[in-house]
């Protein structure tokens, strides 16, 4: 087994621009949030307000960081790797599996990425987001983190949609303060109705991947094999077919 360069989690440097994206991005909203959401003469409603938003707000970033550190490299590489790197003696005759980049033993359901260069242990998909693969051992956290996600981003749109409502709704409408908040609360409307749109759909390919004992990685090959088989087929069917030229009747009166 060879040295060469792998990505073990999502934060091992570099990080990549959706990681800063989308860091960034909790920050901005955090800060907009605080601003304007919790700047209310109801200080019932801005507690309750804050408590959703705040512990939301943290189990997201716990599960993104669970999600992100995890390692999901196939267990037989990382025993291999251990054996090679102390020099003991490692049997590869009890695996079946082989995988020629990483040159080492896999286990059957494991698949090579071609980002993190890393076999990985009943592989769904390479995230941007988390810079990190998704496999068996950090797909739960995954799913927690799009739901906890979800609901942080409804949080968000109830929030705006009230402040909206409220600045129509008053006398200040004028007040270039006022048409501040107006511009913050649609960015944040329109962001948050954005993700939760995208989150939504993830969410319900996933709960259709889980039924039908799917992954991503396989439900992609599955509609490319698809695709190439109809391509075959109608290859086959104009390879099949006979062209047929007409008689010219032209060369009909050059024989008469």
């Amino acid at each position: 087994m060879a040295q060469y360069t792998y990505r073990s989690h999502g934060f091992e440097w570099p990080p990549n621009v959706y990681q800063l994206l989308i860091s960034s991005d909790l920050i901005i909203t955090t800060i907009f949030c605080s601003i304007t959401h919790l700047n209310d003469d109801h200080l019932l409603l801005i507690l309750i307000y804050a408590l959703l938003y705040y512990i939301s707000f943290f189990i997201v970033v716990y599960y993104w960081v669970k999600a992100s550190a995890c390692d999901p490299t196939d267990p037989v590489v990382i025993a291999n790797r251990a054996a090679f790197l102390g020099n003991l003696p490692f049997d590869s005759s009890r695996y079946e599996s082989m995988c020629t980049i990483c040159n080492t033993s896999v286990g059957n359901n494991s698949k090579h990425c071609g980002s993190c260069n890393r076999c990985v242990e009943r592989f769904d998909h390479h995230c941007i987001w988390l810079n990190n693969c998704i496999g068996k051992i950090n797909y739960s956290f995954f799913i927690k983190l799009i739901i906890s996600l979800l609901i942080h981003e409804f949080i968000i749109i109830a929030g705006s949609v009230r402040l909206i409502n409220e600045y129509f709704s008053s006398e200040n409408i004028g007040k270039v303060s006022g048409l501040n908040i107006l511009a913050v609360e649609l960015f944040l409307l329109i962001q948050g109705s954005v993700i939760c749109l995208f989150l939504l759909n993830l969410l319900l390919l996933h709960a259709w991947l889980y039924r039908n004992g799917l992954t991503t990685y396989e439900l992609i090959k599955r509609r490319n094999k698809k695709k190439k088989r109809v391509q075959s087929i109608g290859q086959t069917e104009v390879a099949n077919s006979k062209v047929t030229v007409p008689e010219s009747p032209k060369f009909l009166n050059d024989n008469n």
